[in-house]
């Protein structure tokens, strides 16, 4: 409200009355006022210039008189307000220590060409170490889920806790370099052993699976289970539609064979004792060789008549053949059958005898041949062999496979003769071959008996869950005797949803403090609970476990009923699990909730879930702040989720429904806040002189913060102390050369008026926009005794609007530290205000004089939140559903200007704690504006077509002007809240701007109507689009 001019007239209207009075009173005088070379006009327009300035002072002393009363009530006008921006300090790569980095340690923005340098301090100090985010994994054991948000973290892109891509899978992958080797003819036969029969019907729901030649992944269909021994075995037939290609799964290369479930939850299955191969059966009678040799010569498989020795076999002469499908199975029982269609056998002259030997890959070696049939005379019928377990894949004849061989090495099948032919002088001798009656074939087929003699065990068997494989190879054979099966798939160990952060290295000793930047719209009604724990230990079990429900540790320090505890076996067996303590014995027995599937030794780990000292800024991640660690040196180092690293995790209290965090915009290591002000240090003001009321002004303004010290020239005596004590005061003695006291520095406090100080009350009075002190006259207040020298002052100045800086820009350490490389803010500092108007502050306070501080009616809540911070522009208070609801639009250039949570959260705690009556949880709700967006379309129609450019740019900033919430609107002034955009005053925007000849096809969102808002909704400019066109 502005007070009333007393004197209402300008200049101009005082020289018309100066010259009728002069024309009036002084008749001889020819005045001629319009004559600026009349003396007298000159005179009498510099008297109304005096007159006019008295004027303005005379009007000028209600706001004098309002000011003095406000001052005298203590409403004092606001100063500036600093920036505030998180800063995250980047330490040289490998530096050892931690680095501490003192509170006040100065930063800045550079100057650039348009601003001047910018100041910021640290608020607190804190230590930066060498440990980076190497994970970032939100888990949820009630849905079985796992999320991976590490890349989201470093691309600075938004993530939402417990959402995305599922990365949990639960596989049991089964390897054997040989017996897998099978086509969509062979089947694989598999029997699993249980501990226990409960549950093992389940097999018939896993997703049996193996990757093919191209690469892909081929759920197999043909699957068959049977049980037998109580369901305690089980016997699965897997028949593979295609070639299984060889892989690596954990380094391990093999081919594989993998049980996958979609559900943990629907396929329960008992502790498995032991897997092994029964055995490999075939759709098909046999195959067929892939190649084979006669000595260095290929044979034509497909001929009519094979002759693998040749047409006429020697000693030693060979026949060699490879079958990757039926020689690749080790330890099988492999039937060879070799026939002939005709009756034409082979003659035998001395009884051959042949060796059947295999490649192990580098020799060849004796083949223990289990029946033959005379096969050696005939070279026809069946031949049967075990595989060897070292037949294994070999170049042979320059081809890759898996071979044997026959050698002849006694015997034949006939032999040439010299013959005498021709008479008389055509007598000759030539060489009779007619006796060579070689052994021929039509076929060679090969078989694998179904049946493996006792079974073979698993070259390999992993288990892949929680994102982590363990190695079961030992286990899955049987012959462990501390084993009790092993679990094939494992469920999470949490129990509740979990945020995990998972660093790289070691957190020295020291206090820590992490940013996390939260989308604060999108937090949740009903906030989360979270708590911070990680792993400490490890500790080991003292003696090995001779019960699987119970263990004795060497240390049981932090442990009691209810602590989670993970187990880590490493060594010839790896195991992990969780377990919770449900009771400790005087002597140091632990027993468990649950039994344990290993019975795990000496050399174990065991580590427990602890909650340290922390400081949780974020309000349990619905707000941006800091997480604050006073000491983390005793984290544990952990493999868990795939990675070695060293946990700590936020822990969602509730269990009982689907877990909802706010979106995360980003995760700072090693950050702390910084503040737009410079710290001075012992600045003396200068003496007392003991006169009431003295003044002291500081070197720089606006103030921010100020600590008053007044050397008294007295020796506090123990009453003293403890009356300062008492009142929270502090003091700092002075000594001699000697060490001895003989005076005291005193701090004095600062109030907001001395109307309710005594005579002894140390009290002053603070100027923080004109960076001056007020001390009591003696009554209200106590005055600094006399001294020379004797009063200094440390305190934080600054502040301002220039401080609002984006990313990225405040990256200069102005004090090197050793081991910080260097600093950056990823968040925009903000909150940076110029100091009241005093328009503004005379409005404000009378504000404040009707509603005395305190929010009654809605006007009260909005007039004490629109004074609460220098930076909101626009207020708006209503009711709707019970609720009160304040929305707030900061000050700012946007399009779309939005308050940060920090600025909302101070409006609010300013309303509950000036509330005249205690207000219901939730009752009160301070928001972020509702934006209606306007797109406004057009066909506009130049009077000439060279101003088609230009004018189209013109109308598009004259539109989002025009739209802007604060500076927009028909009088520039912003739009009110409910304020609708009407189609005429958009024509006429656009047509009143010069170069328009007219407009066509107006459209409002699509619309040729006016854009209605309701009533707690602000319009704001959208992307508009104008066609420019010229006239028909």
């Amino acid at each position: 409200m502005t007070s009333p001019k007393i004197v209402n007239k300008t200049f101009e209207k005082l020289l018309e009355e100066n010259v009728k009075l002069a024309k009036t009173n002084v008749k001889e005088w020819n005045l001629d006022a319009d004559n600026e070379k009349d003396p007298g006009a000159c005179l009498i327009k510099l008297f109304t210039h005096m007159q006019e300035d008295i004027g303005s002072r005379i009007n000028r002393v209600p706001d004098k008189n309002l000011k003095a009363f406000l001052d005298m009530l203590g409403i004092t006008i606001s100063s500036s307000q600093p920036a505030r921006a998180p800063i995250t300090f980047y330490p040289t790569s490998g530096f050892p220590d931690a680095i501490y980095i003192p509170q006040g340690t100065p930063l800045a923005a550079p100057m650039n060409d348009s601003r001047e340098a910018v100041g910021f301090e640290t608020e607190k100090g804190f230590s930066v170490c060498d440990s980076n985010l190497s994970k970032v994994l939100s888990i949820d054991p009630m849905h079985d889920e796992i999320f991976d948000h590490l890349s989201s973290v470093q691309n600075k892109k938004p993530f939402k806790p417990f959402r995305g891509q599922n990365l949990q899978q639960h596989v049991l992958y089964l390897g054997h370099r040989h017996l897998f080797r099978v086509e969509g003819s062979l089947s694989i036969i598999l029997e699993v052993t249980f501990n226990k029969p409960d549950s093992s019907e389940n097999l018939i729901k896993l997703k049996w699976e193996y990757v093919n030649d191209a690469g892909k992944t081929i759920v197999i269909k043909s699957t068959k289970v049977e049980y037998s021994d109580n369901k305690k075995i089980a016997k699965i037939t897997l028949t593979p539609s295609g070639k299984i290609k060889e892989t690596e799964i954990n380094g391990k290369s093999s081919l594989w064979i993998s049980a996958r479930t979609e559900n943990i939850r629907d396929v329960v299955l008992p502790a498995i004792n032991k897997i092994k191969i029964l055995g490999i059966s075939s759709d098909k009678n046999s195959s067929k060789p892939d190649f084979a040799f006669c000595g260095f010569i290929p044979l034509d498989l497909s001929a009519e008549k094979i002759y693998p020795l040749g047409r006429e076999p020697k000693l030693y002469d060979s026949f060699s053949m490879s079958c990757k499908e039926v020689l690749s199975k080790s330890r099988a029982n492999i039937k060879i059958v070799f026939s002939r269609k005709s009756n034409d056998p082979p003659v035998v002259g001395k009884d051959p005898s042949l060796l059947w030997e295999y490649f192990d890959g580098t020799v060849w070696k004796n083949l223990h041949v289990i029946k033959s049939e005379k096969f050696d005379e005939k070279f026809e019928g069946t031949l049967e062999f075990e595989c060897p377990s070292d037949l294994s894949e070999g170049e042979v004849h320059g081809i890759n496979g898996f071979w044997v061989r026959a050698t002849l090495i006694e015997g034949d099948w006939g032999k040439e003769k010299l013959k005498q032919v021709g008479e008389n002088e055509d007598i000759h001798w030539v060489v009779d071959k007619s006796d060579i009656k070689p052994p021929w074939l039509s076929s060679i087929e090969l078989q694998v008996k179904s049946d493996l003699r006792e079974g073979s065990h698993l070259e390999c068997c992993m288990a892949y869950n929680n994102l982590d494989y363990v190695d079961l190879t030992v286990r899955s054979k049987g012959v462990s005797e501390e084993s009790l099966g092993f679990m094939p798939f494992v469920p999470l160990l949490e129990t509740n949803c979990v945020l995990y952060l998972g660093f790289d290295n070691r957190f020295p000793d020291g206090n820590t403090s992490t940013y996390f930047s939260v989308d604060e719209a999108s937090v949740p009604v009903n906030k989360e609970e979270v708590k911070w724990s990680y792993w400490l230990g490890p500790v080991s079990p003292a003696e090995k476990m001779s019960r699987y429900e119970r263990v004795k540790l060497r240390s049981i320090s932090g442990l009691s009923k209810g602590t989670v505890l993970l187990f880590c076996e490493q060594g010839k067996e790896t195991a992990m699990e969780g377990a919770v303590v449900k009771e400790i014995s005087s002597d140091g027995v632990i027993d468990l909730e649950k039994s344990l599937n290993y019975l795990y030794s000496e050399a174990a780990s065991v580590f427990h879930a602890y909650i340290p000292v922390y400081l949780d800024n974020t309000d349990s991640l619905n707000r941006s702040d800091m997480l604050e660690f006073t000491s983390l040196e005793a984290l544990a180092k952990i493999s868990m989720f795939g990675s070695d690293c060293y946990w700590m995790g936020a822990n969602l209290l509730c269990k009982t429904r689907d877990p909802v965090l706010p979106i995360i915009t980003g995760i700072y290591p090693n950050t702390v806040w910084a503040s737009q002000f410079d710290t001075v240090l012992n600045e003396m003001l200068g003496s007392s002189s003991g006169e009431k009321s003295l003044s002291f002004a500081f070197n720089h303004r606006p103030i921010i913060s100020s600590e008053v010290w007044v050397r008294e020239g007295i020796i506090l005596t123990e009453s003293d102390i403890a009356h300062l004590a008492a009142q929270k005061i502090g003091f700092v003695d002075v000594t001699d050369n000697l060490g001895k006291v003989v005076d005291a520095w005193i701090r004095w406090k600062e109030v907001d008026d001395l109307y309710g100080s005594g005579p002894h009350d140390r009290h002053y009075l603070l100027d923080a926009a004109n960076g001056k002190i007020t001390f009591g006259d003696g009554i209200d207040g106590m005055i600094p005794p006399i001294g020379s020298q004797n009063i200094k002052v440390n305190y934080k100045w600054g502040g301002g609007l220039a401080g609002n800086l984006l990313a990225g820009n405040i990256n200069v350490l102005e004090m090197p530290i050793a081991g910080v490389e260097r600093i950056v803010n990823h968040i925009a500092s903000e909150g940076g205000s110029e100091m009241e108007s005093m328009s503004d502050f005379l409005e404000r306070g009378q504000q404040q004089i009707r509603h005395r501080d305190r929010a009654v009616t809605l006007e009260d809540y909005a007039r004490i939140a629109e004074t609460s911070h220098s930076s909101i522009a626009r207020i708006k208070c209503m009711t709707k559903g019970g609720k009160i609801h304040v929305i707030v639009i900061p000050a700012g250039p946007e399009d779309r200007p939005m308050p940060s949570q920090r600025l909302l959260l101070s409006i609010k705690s300013t309303l509950e704690s000036k509330s005249q009556i205690s207000l219901p949880s939730n009752t009160l709700n301070v928001q972020a504006p509702i934006y209606k967006e306007v797109r406004v379309a057009a066909d506009i129609v130049p009077v000439s077509i060279d101003l088609a450019v230009p004018l189209k740019k013109a109308i598009i900033e004259r539109l989002h002007s025009y739209l802007h919430p604060l500076i927009g609107g028909p009088g520039k002034g912003g739009w009110a809240f409910g304020r609708g955009v009407y189609l005429s005053e958009i024509y006429s925007l656009i047509q009143g701007l010069d170069g328009v000849a007219y407009v066509e096809n107006l459209t409002l969102n699509d619309k040729k109507s006016d854009v209605l808002v309701d009533d707690f909704e602000m319009v704001c400019s959208g992307n508009h689009v104008l066609t420019v066109k010229l006239e028909a």
